[in-house]
């Protein structure tokens, strides 16, 4: 395996308060050896809480089932937590170091998925979206970082949606179908996570300070395996929720079929004939909307009301 490239710029770890550079997620694509799932090494001594890491330890477990039952079979995952030194590591080499446990549990997510991500793209269509469903139906919410996707998707799982994915739509080509890859939500303040974990019984782990430079805090919020759906499920997306990232009053507006598919053509991880097929025949078939930034149950209504249209 070639070695990895580094980034030029350095964020600062949290614990040891030393810079560390963290590499090109694109490198992951690289690791064609490696098979498994997220490794995670730890010993009883370094561990303060043992049942809650034990359930983190779980709930990597069974991330990977439904990465796995997308993929239908084992995807590539250079990646170990490594509790009991305080490092995560891609292979012999630091990715981060701290000395806080969560946080090595929020790092690990977030290159795990988007390492699978990396592969699963070569089979399916994949939006930068949250995707939540109820009743059968799937729901995504289309926008760029800070437009608040996370924070809608929280909002709606209060309201009894299941949810899918964030940062990650999943998308069957062939049968324009929703699947599942309940990954953390990456929620971008404090107050939203605290709200979250009050209301849904989440996990927040903390993101090392610096690791997302543009926001004061940022956290991976685990969801209850009770407000996502089982491995392997699909469904069909009704509805397209495109979120704008200024904040307005104005209502939502229906986006016709063209305008649809060129912005999920914008906001999709291939550019392909597959792609264009699939954001064509997807913004033929869904109720597709956009509206402008507001306060979260505000725009949660307006989710609501689309589905109900």
């Amino acid at each position: 395996m070639r070695s990895l490239r580094w980034k030029s710029n350095t964020v600062q770890g949290m614990g040891r308060d030393r810079n560390r550079p963290v590499p090109a997620l694109n490198e992951y694509r690289e690791a064609k050896d490696e098979v498994g799932r997220l490794m995670i090494t730890e010993t009883a001594e370094v561990q303060s809480d043992a049942f809650r890491h034990a359930s983190l330890s779980a709930w990597f477990e069974k991330l990977a089932e439904y990465a796995e039952a997308v993929w239908e079979g084992p995807l590539r995952n250079p990646f170990v937590i490594d509790v009991e030194n305080g490092v995560l590591r891609r292979g012999n080499r630091i990715v981060w170091r701290s000395d806080n446990v969560e946080s090595l549990y929020a790092l690990g997510e977030w290159y795990v998925t988007r390492c699978w991500a990396e592969q699963i793209v070569k089979r399916y269509v994949i939006c930068h979206a949250a995707t939540v469903e109820r009743n059968g139906v799937a729901t995504m919410m289309v926008g760029e970082p800070g437009a608040g996707k996370s924070t809608l998707a929280l909002n709606l799982l209060a309201r009894g949606y299941r949810y899918l994915s964030d940062e990650f739509a999943i998308i069957d080509p062939k049968t324009l179908e929703a699947m599942p890859l309940p990954n953390g939500l990456n929620v971008k303040n404090e107050e939203s996570a605290v709200w979250g974990s009050s209301r849904l019984n989440l996990i927040a782990l903390p993101y090392p300070r610096g690791f997302r430079p543009r926001y004061d805090s940022a956290y991976c919020c685990i969801p209850p395996q009770t407000a996502v759906p089982p491995p392997g499920a699909r469904f069909p997306i009704r509805t397209i929720a495109f979120l704008e990232g200024k904040p307005g009053t104005e209502p939502a507006e229906k986006v016709k079929p063209t305008a649809g598919a060129v912005a999920l053509f914008n906001a999709s991880g291939r550019g392909d004939a597959v792609l264009f097929e699939t954001v064509t025949a997807l913004a033929r078939s869904a109720e597709m909307w956009k509206m402008q930034r507001r306060a979260p149950q505000s725009m949660a209504d307006h989710v609501e009301t689309m589905m109900e249209g």
